[in-house]
């Protein structure tokens, strides 16, 4: 499948001799303008996004992204001309401490123009999977239950088929010791928040099956979308933390399932000590970092980066250094276990009154 650009106007489409044609930017009346690049062959009529050096994505909120063989891997987001479909990947030097951005002319079986999907890295397999997301950018959701692999090495999409349940805002991530990557919570087309706990096992390889978890003992986390998960190697647990409910709104709650069968487990409520400067982990580019055991994020609108690290005395805030600047709302958090190294990518910014997607990129090293 090809990729082509979406619609716009006032485009600049220039004729080069020697290179063949491109398309730069354009704009959709009362959403905003683009910043992309397309090479266009009159031979075939296909279009191909084209590589630049100072080509930066536009700005989103709400974008799928994962660390993963190196690198950061981004897809989708909402833009302020609409929904984005495309694949970029991002590289940070620690020797000139700048980041380079890719836009991949992905191939295969290319998944809609997304936000609000769910991501995570698979390591064994060396994929970036995505699962679901919003195909519209206006209060009638048009979200999907399908899910998708992404080869960075070949830059191939594969549509692995459907999942548990159409939804957004869903979180995600890896367990390597059982080969499973976990999903909670989300929210559905009629707008309702869910609170299920699933598991897509690998441990067969690919495409692998779904499996959802019930409960024995406890009660799971209210409804809510945007949590962060992790799974603690260490505990045998995944940890449910944050995340926007329907009962209690934003917060920073913090949860624990521990598995007892393959389909069943025990939720549990965790205190956090030494509370009082923390800020709800929502919206703020959350990631959990296993070898370290801790969960990350960088609150939006504020100038702040907080990290649960779950010790052998309970789970304790840590209050990170201030960045410096101001956080973005809606960022995707990636975290490169290799280089100790966290960033926060994209979201938005209110500005004049008006909420402006930002490519803003942030990076805070901690190891």
């Amino acid at each position: 499948m090809s990729q082509r650009p979406l619609p716009r106007g006032d485009a600049v489409f220039a004729r080069c001799d020697t290179l063949g044609s491109y398309l730069f930017g354009g704009e959709l009346p009362a959403k905003g303008v683009f910043g992309d690049l397309w090479s266009f062959n009159p031979g075939t009529g296909a279009f191909a996004p084209a590589a630049a050096a100072n080509i930066r994505p536009q700005g989103r909120k709400s974008a799928a992204g994962a660390f993963g063989g190196g690198e950061g891997i981004i897809y989708g987001g909402l833009c302020d001309h609409g929904v984005s479909n495309e694949t970029w990947v991002v590289t940070f030097s620690q020797l000139s401490g700048t980041a380079s951005w890719t836009r991949k002319a992905a191939t295969g079986d290319l998944p809609p123009a997304l936000w609000g999907a769910a991501a995570v890295w698979d390591p064994i397999h060396s994929l970036f999977v995505m699962y679901g997301g919003d195909q519209s950018s206006t209060s009638t959701a048009n979200t999907t239950d399908k899910w998708w692999t992404f080869n960075p090495t070949t830059s191939a999409w594969v549509e692995r088929g459907n999942g548990p349940g159409k939804r957004r805002e869903a979180a995600m991530c890896f367990d390597a010791a059982n080969q499973r990557v976990w999903m909670f919570g989300g929210v559905d087309n009629s707008g309702n928040r869910k609170n299920d706990l699933w598991y897509l096992d690998l441990s067969s390889g690919l495409p692998g099956s779904w499996v959802q978890c019930t409960t024995l003992v406890g009660t799971p986390p209210d409804l809510r979308i945007n949590a962060t998960i992790g799974f603690d190697s260490r505990n045998g647990r995944l940890l449910v933390c944050g995340g926007n409910s329907s009962v209690s709104g934003p917060n920073r709650q913090l949860h624990a399932f521990t598995p007892v069968t393959a389909t069943t487990g025990n939720w549990s409520s965790l205190s956090v000590a030494n509370t009082g400067q923390e800020e709800d982990v929502n919206l703020s580019a959350g990631v959990y970092d296993d070898e370290c055991s801790r969960i990350l994020h960088a609150p939006g609108g504020k100038s702040k980066a907080q990290a649960i690290v779950v010790g052998t005395n309970g789970p304790m805030w840590h209050y990170l250094a201030s960045p410096g600047g101001i956080n973005t709302s809606a960022a995707t958090g990636l975290y490169d276990p290799a280089t100790g190294r966290y960033y926060a990518v994209f979201g938005e910014r209110t500005i004049l009154g008006r909420a402006i997607g930002t490519n803003a990129f942030r990076t805070f090293l901690l190891k």
